[in-house]
């Protein structure tokens, strides 16, 4: 038997994510050689939390509707392996992986990768989402993308 994901799942799911790339931003920033890559990675932190707080709303204000259905077994399973494949979703994982990183393009690389995987995430949950849910989760798509137009100009900036 494969895995049932309702709604509050999927939120719980997307706080994860979050949190996960909050975390390996403050780490990276941490580690970072040069100052603006240091600036660039907090102020993600800061979207990054922003997103937490969106989705904790969503849970306090009753809105476990997120998706207007209980996922499909085989929907399910795809969903559940995509996200264990996400670099921010195993709790400590994101800080670990900052660590190792030998350079601040390394981890801006990283970074491009797990802003990618959080997009179509949300864009995966999106397609059963409610209309309120919809309006949600793309303003917070359209605030990953920002994010990955700022890591790649900051990878362009580096080299």
């Amino acid at each position: 038997m494969g895995n049932l994901f309702s709604s509050v799942d999927v939120i719980n799911m997307s706080i994860n994510i979050e949190v996960n790339g909050k975390e390996y931003y403050e780490t990276s920033a941490g580690c970072a050689k040069k100052d603006i890559v240091k600036e660039a990675f907090l102020f993600l932190a800061k979207e990054e939390e922003d997103h937490i707080d969106t989705f904790k709303k969503m849970l306090e204000n009753d809105e476990p509707s997120l998706v207007e259905r209980t996922y499909e077994e085989e929907y399910a399973d795809y969903l559940q392996a995509f996200i264990e494949a996400n670099v921010f979703t195993e709790k400590k994982k994101a800080c670990e992986i900052a660590q190792k990183m030998k350079n601040d393009a390394e981890a801006i690389k990283v970074a491009l990768e797990a802003e990618k995987d959080s997009i179509l995430f949300y864009y995966e949950i999106r397609e059963s989402a409610t209309p309120k849910a919809k309006d949600i989760i793309d303003k917070i798509i359209k605030q990953e993308k920002q994010h990955l137009r700022k890591l790649i100009e900051l990878a362009k900036r580096l080299k």
